[in-house]
């Protein structure tokens, strides 16, 4: 791999407009995405709103895959169903190790834990 690039974004529960998820790089060479959505509805196999289509449309065109595979949010209140609100986006998947956990005290998210090994690039002797 001869780059990465790591991006941080967030979905809020009411976005005024879609200009800031249309603008997400349309190129990444080995892209990493991961963020928060406060919107239950997001979900990868059905969207129900435009961020969330756009979310989807940018992880379909980078073939990106979601790596938390289980819900991390539990219902507390009746009714209310568990979802997975927190995006890891990847499109090597094989690089990563997914860990979650129980929530913290009163919160209703469960921790997830990523990693990655990443060995550094040795020095190389400059060219006599």
């Amino acid at each position: 791999m001869s780059s990465l690039i790591f991006a941080i974004f967030s979905l809020p529960r009411r976005t005024p407009g879609t200009e800031d998820s249309a603008a997400l790089p349309q190129t990444l060479p080995t892209p990493a995405a991961t963020g928060v959505s406060t919107r239950p509805s997001l979900a990868f196999l059905s969207f129900t709103d435009h961020p969330g289509e756009l979310a989807y449309n940018f992880a379909i065109l980078h073939d990106l895959e979601q790596l938390v595979q289980h819900p991390t949010r539990i219902p507390d209140r009746l009714g209310d169903t568990p979802n997975i609100l927190d995006l890891f986006l990847t499109s090597n998947p094989s690089a990563y190790a997914v860990t979650l956990s129980s929530p913290l005290g009163s919160s209703d998210h469960n921790l997830i834990s990523l990693s990655c090994p990443i060995t550094p690039i040795p020095p190389q002797d400059p060219p006599s």
